[in-house]
């Protein structure tokens, strides 16, 4: 199966821009891509787009980008 990984801005961006990575990733399922989509991960992973602009603090940049780049090789 074709693997993709979705890359585009999210801190500084309301809700970090999860409805368009969700709205991309749909689009590209339903063409029959398997879809990296980042705003799923970090959903899955406990952070929650309505406390926007508030991030966690067991929320790290390092962390969430050690799975970015993996994901982004497997693709």
């Amino acid at each position: 199966m074709k693997a993709i990984y979705i890359a585009g801005p999210m801190r500084g961006i309301p809700l970090w821009n999860f409805p368009e990575f969700d709205r991309v990733a749909l689009q590209l399922r339903c063409a029959g891509w398997q879809v990296f989509n980042p705003a799923q991960h970090d959903r899955d992973e406990g952070l929650d787009e309505n406390d926007y602009p508030k991030l966690p603090a067991w929320f790290t940049l390092e962390k969430a980008l050690q799975w970015d780049f993996a994901k982004i090789i497997e693709a």
